[in-house]
Formats: C-alpha cells, sequence, structure tokens
C-alpha cells in the first residue's frame, strides 16, 4: 500500500487488503509491515504537559456544595472561564490550594490530526471538585467576580417603634329593675380589663374607642321591671375590653326568668341574678360570672367584678342584695387603682316595715345596689351608678312597696360606669400628638395619657430641636395667652428661661402664671427698673407670699439664664447659675390665667407689664431642675425632661414643645428670630 504526503500518517494510495506494500523513504512510502501491524509514530505526540497544569487557586469565595464542580473546556493557552456566575454567599479564607494531577507522566495523548486543537476533556475524574470547608478555597488563574454585591440592603421603611404600657377598660353593665311588689334587681357586670405592653410605631396614628356604660332600667311605669343594658366595649391598637353585662330584672307577674346578661366578648363580666327564678350572667374570656338570687323574696345577686364573681344574695327572706365583685388593681398612672368592679344587687322587701340593705359595690367603681324601702332607710340608701372611667357595674334596684322605683334615687335601676383607655410613653417623645382631649400627668419618666372619651394618638419623637430660635417682643402690646393649667404649681417646680432685656426693665414681666383679675399670679417673675429680677408669688390670690427682687443686675442686649426652683417648700432664684434664697413658700394658687412676655391685667387700665427684648427656651417642669448654691448654665437646647409641662420659644412659631401641646396665642404678633439666639447652634 502507497501513501501520499499527509497530515501525519498520510493516506494509502493502491491499498492490498491483507498486506500493506511499500517502503519508507524520501517520499514518505512505506513498505513490509501488515496492516495488522500498523505503527503508531511517538514522533508527531505532542508535548501537552506545560499547559495542563493549571494553578487553581482563585479569590473566589464560593460556597459550593460537594455535588458542584468547576468544569472548564480549556486549550493549553486558554483561561479558564467558568459557564455560569458563581454567587458566593460566604467569605471563605483559603489555606490550601488543589492543583490537579496532570504530570507529563499522565499526560493526555489523543488521537490527532494536523488539523485538530488539543481540548482535553476533564470528566468528574478529573475535574476539581474539592470539599471546601471555611478554611478551604479554590484559587484557579481567572477572577471570578460575583454578579451581585455582598453587603446586605438595609431596610429603608423609615420606621421607629416604641415601647408602650396600655390599659383598656370596658364600660360597665347597668342595674336590673324591680317590679312592683316583689323581688329585686340584679347588679350589672363590670366591664372588661386588658393591659400590658405593645410596639407603637412612630408616626401611626392609633385609634382609641372608650366604651360607655350601660343603662339600668328605668321605666318607672313598667310594673315588670327589666334587666340593665349591657355596657359596650373600648378598644386601643388592636385590642378590645368588652363591655359588662346587664343585671337581670324582677319581672312581676310574668313568666319571664330574671337572669342576668353575660358579659359581652372579650372579657366582659356577668350581671348579677334578679329575683325571683333569675339566673347570673356569665363572665366571658377572664371576666367573671354574676350572684345569684337564692331566695324567691330575697335580695339579688351582685354583678361580677373583673377580679372575682359577684356575690350571691343572702337566702333569707326579704335579705339584703349580694355584694359585687371585686375590681383589679393597675398602677399605670402612678397610683394604685381598682378598676372594673362589679355592681351590688339590690336588696328584697315586700312588707313596708322591712328594711334591708342593697349589696355593695365591688372596688373598682362597682355601684351599691339600692335597699328595699319600707322603713326609713330606704329612701337614704339609694342605689349607686358605676364610677364613671372605671367600667364597674351599677347598683340593682331593690324592692318598693307601692309603686314601682328602686337603684339610684329609688326611682330607678342604675347605669354602669363607662370604660377608660390609659396610654404610658416615655415623656422624651414630646412630639406626640392626640385628639380626645385626654388628660395627661407624668409616672416617672412617662407621660401617661388617660382617654375618657374616644380619640386617638400619634407617637413620635420632637423633631423641634433642629433650629435655633427665640421670641421677640416688642415693649408695648405683644405677649403669649397659653391655654395649660397643668403649668400651675403644686408642689415642686421649675420655671426657667433665656431672657435677653433691650430695655431696662420698668416691671417688664416674663413668665405669669397663674394670674386672676385682681393683680395676683400664682408665679411672676418681672424685671425691674433697676435690671433685677423680680419674684412675686401668691398662694391665696389675695395678697403676695413674697414680692421682692433678687439677684444681680442683668446686662442689657445680652442673655442670661433666669430659674425659680421650689424644691420641699424652699424657694431659690437662679441667675446665670448662681443661686439666690428667696424663702420658704409652701402651698399653691391657680388664679386660671397665663401669659408669657406680660402681665396682661385688665383691671387696671393701661398696665400690662410688657417685656421688651427677646426670649429663648421657656420651659416649665413640676420638679426641681436645679439644686445647690450653683449650676452650670445650659449650653443647648432644652428638651422635654420628665414632668415637662411648657416648652416654647424655640421654633419659628410659637409653639408648646412639651408632652401637652398646650394652645399659645400670639397677641398683637410677637416676632421669631434665628439671629439673636442663646445658643451658637
Amino acid at each position: 500500500m502507497l501513501y501520499t504526503r499527509g497530515s501525519f500518517i498520510g493516506k494509502p494510495i493502491n491499498p492490498v487488503p491483507s498486506v500493506a506494500v511499500g517502503v519508507w523513504n524520501n517520499n514518505d512510502a512505506f513498505g513490509g509491515i501488515y496492516n495488522s501491524q500498523w505503527p503508531f509514530y511517538p514522533s508527531v505526540t505532542p508535548s501537552l504537559t506545560p499547559s495542563l497544569t493549571p494553578s487553581i487557586t482563585p479569590s473566589i469565595t464560593p460556597s459550593l456544595s460537594p455535588t458542584a464542580s468547576v468544569t472548564p473546556s480549556v486549550t493549553p493557552t486558554q483561561s479558564i472561564t467558568p459557564t455560569k456566575s458563581i454567587t458566593p454567599t460566604v467569605s471563605v479564607t483559603p489555606s490550601i490550594s488543589v492543583t490537579p494531577s496532570l504530570t507529563p507522566t499522565n499526560s493526555v495523548t489523543p488521537t490527532l490530526t494536523p488539523s485538530q486543537s488539543v481540548t482535553p476533556s476533564l470528566t468528574p475524574t478529573n475535574s476539581v471538585t474539592p470539599t471546601l470547608t471555611p478554611s478551604q478555597s479554590v484559587t484557579p488563574t481567572p477572577t471570578i467576580t460575583p454578579t451581585r454585591s455582598l453587603t446586605p440592603t438595609p431596610s429603608s421603611s423609615g420606621v421607629f417603634n416604641v415601647s408602650s404600657t396600655y390599659l383598656i377598660v370596658g364600660g360597665g353593665g347597668g342595674g336590673g329593675r324591680e317590679s312592683y311588689e316583689t323581688g329585686a334587681g340584679g347588679g350589672g357586670g363590670a366591664g372588661g380589663v386588658i393591659s400590658g405592653t405593645s410596639t407603637l410605631s412612630f408616626g401611626t396614628t392609633y385609634t382609641i374607642t372608650v366604651g360607655p356604660g350601660g343603662v339600668g332600667y328605668d321605666t318607672a311605669s313598667d310594673p315588670a321591671g327589666g334587666n340593665g343594658g349591657d355596657g359596650s366595649s373600648s378598644s386601643f391598637n388592636g385590642m378590645t375590653a368588652g363591655g359588662g353585662g346587664g343585671g337581670g330584672g324582677c319581672y312581676y307577674n310574668t313568666s319571664t326568668v330574671a337572669s342576668g346578661n353575660n358579659g359581652s366578648s372579650s372579657n366582659g363580666s356577668g350581671g348579677g341574678a334578679g329575683n325571683p327564678n333569675g339566673s347570673p350572667g356569665s363572665g366571658t374570656g377572664t371576666g367573671n360570672n354574676g350572684g345569684s338570687s337564692t331566695n324567691a323574696n330575697g335580695g339579688a345577686g351582685g354583678g361580677g367584678g373583673a377580679g372575682a364573681a359577684g356575690s350571691n344574695a343572702t337566702n333569707t327572706y326579704h335579705g339584703p342584695g349580694g355584694a359585687g365583685g371585686i375590681g383589679v388593681n393597675n398602677s399605670i398612672t402612678g397610683t394604685s387603682t381598682y378598676y372594673a368592679g362589679g355592681g351590688g344587687g339590690g336588696a328584697g322587701n315586700y312588707f313596708s316595715t322591712d328594711e334591708s340593705a342593697g349589696g355593695a359595690g365591688g372596688s373598682g367603681g362597682g355601684g351599691r345596689g339600692s335597699g328595699a324601702v319600707g322603713g326609713t332607710g330606704g329612701n337614704t340608701n339609694p342605689g349607686v351608678s358605676g364610677s364613671i372611667n372605671t367600667g364597674g357595674g351599677g347598683g340593682g334596684c331593690g324592692n318598693n312597696t307601692g309603686n314601682y322605683p328602686g337603684g339610684g334615687n329609688n326611682a330607678a335601676s342604675t347605669t354602669g360606669g363607662s370604660g377608660v383607655v390609659i396610654v404610658s410613653l416615655p415623656s422624651v417623645y414630646a412630639g406626640t400628638t392626640f385628639t380626645g382631649s385626654p388628660n395627661i400627668l407624668f409616672n416617672g419618666s412617662n407621660a401617661v395619657y388617660t382617654f375618657t372619651g374616644s380619640g386617638s394618638i400619634t407617637p413620635n419623637t420632637n423633631s423641634a430641636f433642629t433650629t435655633n430660635y427665640s421670641g421677640n417682643f416688642n415693649g408695648s402690646n405683644q405677649f403669649l395667652t397659653i391655654s395649660n393649667n397643668n403649668i400651675v404649681p403644686t408642689g415642686d417646680f421649675t420655671y426657667e428661661h433665656f431672657v435677653y432685656p433691650t430695655a431696662n426693665g420698668g416691671g417688664g414681666n416674663t413668665f405669669v402664671i397663674g394670674a386672676n383679675a385682681s393683680a395676683y399670679a400664682a408665679v411672676r417673675l418681672q424685671i425691674t427698673g433697676n435690671a433685677q429680677i423680680g419674684v412675686l408669688m401668691s398662694t391665696s390670690g389675695g395678697g403676695w407670699a413674697v414680692s421682692s427682687n433678687f439677684g444681680p443686675t442683668l446686662t442689657q442686649n445680652a442673655w442670661s439664664h433666669v430659674a425659680l426652683v421650689r424644691s420641699g417648700g424652699t424657694v431659690t432664684l437662679y441667675v446665670n447659675g448662681t443661686g439666690y434664697s428667696v424663702g420658704s413658700i409652701s402651698g399653691s394658687y391657680n388664679g386660671g390665667s397665663n401669659y408669657l412676655g406680660a402681665y396682661y391685667y385688665n383691671a387696671i387700665p393701661g398696665y400690662a407689664g410688657y417685656f421688651q427684648g427677646y426670649i429663648s427656651n421657656a420651659r416649665i417642669c413640676n420638679s426641681a431642675v436645679y439644686s445647690g448654691s450653683s449650676y452650670t448654665v445650659p449650653t443647648s437646647h432644652l428638651t422635654p425632661i420628665s414632668g415637662t409641662s411648657l416648652l416654647t420659644c424655640q421654633n419659628s412659631t410659637f409653639i408648646d414643645n412639651s408632652v401637652y401641646h398646650a394652645s399659645i396665642t400670639n397677641n398683637n404678633s410677637a416676632t421669631t428670630t434665628s439671629s439673636t439666639v442663646p445658643f451658637t447652634s
């Protein structure tokens, strides 16, 4: 068989099936070899050693499972490019390098033609598939860049939270009414009670609902009697305290059973059983059952309280009513207080000479049941309605001979007490706003908002301290009126402000708190004609407990920090951090009017004692902020610390930055400025 020149071994010419004829010569002829002995020519085998041992020591730090492998297709000169993007989730620090065993002795020797490129197949047996631990990594020559950032994206919601404490009390049930000449009405059940802590979000408005008490059955012209009405639920932040059940009525000459009403959903307590034949109402959730009427001619059962079931009436003929169940104690306001007591059952009586007492109302606002009328005591022992804003049940109606009344005035059953919602927040969040006119007081570092009617609350930080302002008063007709009686002192207090007089005194007033129409005030500070601070305080409204000048002469056209402090009855005036004793003054007085920048006294025509100059950071607290003979004067904006009842003259408008957000009236357009201020920033 003869061959022509080819890429490696050529191709045969005139092949003979059994024998290859030809010889090697200079013309590449071949001969003398059978086709079964077809030779392999090592002289055409390329050296594949140099580029088949890549250094696989990458800078990637992927998290690879044991089954994952990097199986690139390479040529001797190729760089390794992964066929897919590897997105690591953790950073792994390598401690070893993995080098595949591709040495010259294990070289890949494929059957090659001159036109072929060397593309070794790296099968799983020759692939780099190490099991990686946190101390290992594979470091290939190419750099594999992750396709996404490894840095977590922070939350962009901008919502911040505050922990609140709450107390929710539903309205109490009304007392049941007795009928003509027989039986007695059961006491109303107490409203439900829920308390605890809840996380609120800044800037979110939370609706508050305060449930009224149930109406007592009071149709005097109806001899059949009737059950008291159920109380209504109170709610806050998705939580609901149910109303109490109405007390059972005494249904004269009818087949109606005089059972007390069940407490409404969400922890309401049941009403007491009416007499005769009634059953007590059942409490729901944590609410308690009403009491039973145990004698057909006796008193009625007491309403269930939030803390205990109502008592059964005494099993005696014409006996007294059962007591209402006790309520629960809570100190959210700083004072230990019982809420949601059950109403007492009415007393039983038939004969005109008998007199029995109504059941006592449970602690927590439960109303006493009406005594029976027969002797002299009945008309002086009426039933009592549940106390407002406690959720107490109303007292039941006692028996009365000769007509149909009973209860509160021996004329009707009594009404259950209305509910209440109380929310306590850290007082530093003085940016909190509200509707519904809650009562606000301080318990330690918390501001406590007591809602006696429906409204809303929106917790927030106080953003008032981002600017630096003062109020500018012209000394002729400008002043502020402040509508907030919480700023009138009753115990310890601090009245402080920065003042910048632009004219000396003549009686120019700064703080005038609790003033009356007779020229007296609880606290009055003024700049006198000799530029001292005049301190005037009245504890009676008919004279001054102190009326003197104290401290050094104030510098005109300069800032001074002035604070009047009472601690345990001892009053001290501080001017620029130095204390001056005023005296021992206890007691308080409130004439009803509060001013800043003037003593607006209409009884003396033409006299108002206007202040001329600037006032900044005017703050009133119900505590002694400063003590001792001296202190360091504040060098930055005053903040609404616990007990702050007024904080103003800090903003571009006159607003109260305390938790009270008192209404401030700007009389005759006093202005604000950021150019004359006590702080540099």
